[in-house]
């Protein structure tokens, strides 16, 4: 099926029409998964995802059958001075406030909903004027990465004995029309200002250093202007996309865990 510019294969249409059958999904999580087994992406790698939902009700049409009700989470117009905005605050979120923050991440968000199992932490955004304005969730950290490991200094023993005192920030999201200078870095200092204790009153124990992967088309400027440090080795993402890593020490006193390993971590963590 040819949708404008795009042709859709007959295995997608396959999958629409059981999915639709089926229920249980949003229009967000169908266009999510479309662009994923389409390969729809833009020259920036990111998902095609308006593109997607706008192809969505007329495959639907077609196959004579019914979209999702609308629960897609709204855009929010903002263009103001951060100044304007009041005291704008990191939140966590509730539980009951799930749903909220998956439509969230699944409407906007590149890469949809967070996935990864495990401890989590995730802040709302918000503003007292204009609401919630997009939203931060922090989750544990994986096994190996090399930059990332590089960068740390520690023994393996050390990474073995201490991994869960490595957090990610698995994302990162403004609303698409919020355009707020300097909003970015000031909401990502709070977040990691706040995150230690979060952490520690949820889950009994202190994290010491936060870590982020930045694609290859962001300079990574918000991180750098929060306190963050590139590391000099990239890995690859989605697709074998090479990203970036950056780095943010949550305590100073990050390097003496014992077992570190002294002199690497003294010459990896050097000029933050």
């Amino acid at each position: 099926m040819k949708i404008g510019l795009r042709h859709v294969s007959a295995t997608a249409i396959a999958w629409l029409r059981s999915a639709l059958v089926a229920g249980g999904q949003t229009r967000a999580s169908l266009a999510q998964e479309l662009c994923r087994r389409e390969n729809w992406r833009n020259p920036k790698g990111d998902r095609c995802l308006a593109s997607a939902r706008v192809a969505l009700p007329r495959i639907a049409s077609a196959l004579d059958l019914p979209l999702p009700p609308l629960r897609d989470y709204p855009n929010l117009a903002v263009a103001c001075s951060l100044g304007e905005l009041g005291e704008v605050g990191v939140v966590p979120q509730a539980t009951g406030e799930a749903p909220l923050a998956r439509a969230m991440l699944a409407t906007w968000h590149p890469e949809g909903e967070a996935r990864t199992p495990g401890a989590r932490v995730s802040y709302w955004i918000r503003s007292p004027r204009l609401g919630r304005l997009g939203l931060l969730v922090f989750c544990v950290a994986g096994w190996h990465q090399k930059a990332r490991d590089t960068f740390i200094g520690w023994s393996q023993s050390a990474r073995d004995a201490h991994l869960d005192k490595l957090v990610v920030n698995d994302r990162f999201l403004l609303l698409p029309s919020v355009k707020v200078e300097g909003l970015a870095s000031h909401v990502l200092a709070l977040a990691v200002r706040r995150l230690p204790g979060d952490w520690q009153a949820r889950y009994g124990v202190r994290p010491l250093l936060a870590c982020t992967y930045v694609a290859p088309e962001h300079a990574g400027t918000s991180y750098l202007a929060a306190g963050w440090q590139c590391c000099p080795q990239r890995t690859s993402g989605r697709a074998g996309v090479r990203r970036s890593v950056w780095m943010k020490p949550l305590a100073d006193d990050w390097r003496a865990v014992p077992g570190a390993g002294g002199s690497s971590g003294d010459k990896a963590g050097a000029g933050r």
